[in-house]
């Protein structure tokens, strides 16, 4: 059995800098946050910061961790939840977060397909398909649900956007836009968004260097009632594809994703450089109905 590097009880976790026990773990956890946060200067003084939520594990730990940094600061916050209508799935994590947020006391906001676009995702994937769309249900909902947390984050005063994306999450999109070639999106990436556009309200990751496995340890150290099952449309997606294959490489090749984010943020000025220099500005579309 290893003992913790700190204190010598029994440990729950190997870090990069040796095993830590259950309180020691929680706080190399949080400290990486922090620093997460203070490194990349996500946060100041002056923000009013949405803290995007889904109820799952993620979005739950950077609600918790980001709504005690700003009440710290007295920095202003709320959280903002969006009801895809997912049956047998988004119900439950609704339920979970809306009990969570008044147990800590924490403003939520709603908002939801129905209302704001006359359906549910249950029923636009089967009209989508009928029309030939050559979507996947991913596609379709990342798109919307985007465009409802920027809309209404916005709209309720925010200036900064916290998503709960981890280390996985990161490296996948980096690996993803790479295969694909999307140069665009490739140089948006990182801890903070990179678009200075005044329609948009910058989103931030404080949990970009959390691993999975990490995520998933601290969930269950701190006894959070929330979903660990993903999206059931999720299966269907090419990130999922991705997922499965960098699951693998780390697996086999410990330290993967996070030399691929090191490798990532170490190229990212230049890759920033190069992008303004060669590209032309391109104008931003809106939809006709919205």
């Amino acid at each position: 059995m290893e003992k913790c590097s700190k204190c010598g009880k029994k440990s729950v976790y190997s870090a990069q800098h040796g095993p830590l026990c259950e309180s020691h773990f929680l706080r190399y956890f949080e400290k990486k946050v922090l620093n997460t946060i203070k490194n990349f200067k996500l946060i100041n003084s002056k923000d009013v910061v949405a803290i995007a939520v889904s109820g799952g594990k993620d979005s739950t730990i950077a609600l918790d961790i980001v709504a005690k940094y700003c009440e710290k600061r007295r920095i202003k916050f709320f959280a903002i939840t969006v009801n895809e209508g997912i049956k047998k799935y988004r119900e439950q994590t609704i339920k979970d977060i809306k009990k969570f947020c008044k147990e800590k006391k924490i403003e939520l906001k709603e908002v939801s397909y129905k209302k704001e676009f006359g359906m549910e995702l249950d029923k636009m994937i089967p009209l989508a398909k009928k029309k030939g769309w050559d979507k996947t249900p991913c596609s379709i909902c990342g798109v919307l649900r985007r465009s409802l947390l920027n809309k209404y984050a916005k709209k309720w005063g925010a200036t900064k956007l916290v998503t709960g994306h981890n280390a996985d999450d990161e490296a996948q999109s980096i690996l993803m836009n790479l295969y694909k070639a999307n140069k665009d999106q490739f140089v948006r990436l990182g801890p903070a968004t990179g678009i200075s556009r005044k329609e948009f309200v910058q989103r931030i990751k404080p949990l970009y260097f959390c691993l999975e496995k990490e995520v998933e340890l601290y969930t269950k150290l701190k006894k959070y009632s929330v979903q660990l099952k993903s999206c059931p449309y999720s299966s269907e997606s090419f990130r999922n594809y991705v997922k499965k294959n960098l699951w693998k490489m780390e697996k086999d090749y410990p330290g993967t994703t996070t030399s691929i984010l090191q490798t990532y943020l170490h190229i990212l000025p230049t890759l920033k450089k190069e992008f303004m220099e060669t590209s032309t500005p391109k104008k931003l579309r809106k939809c006709k109905l919205c």
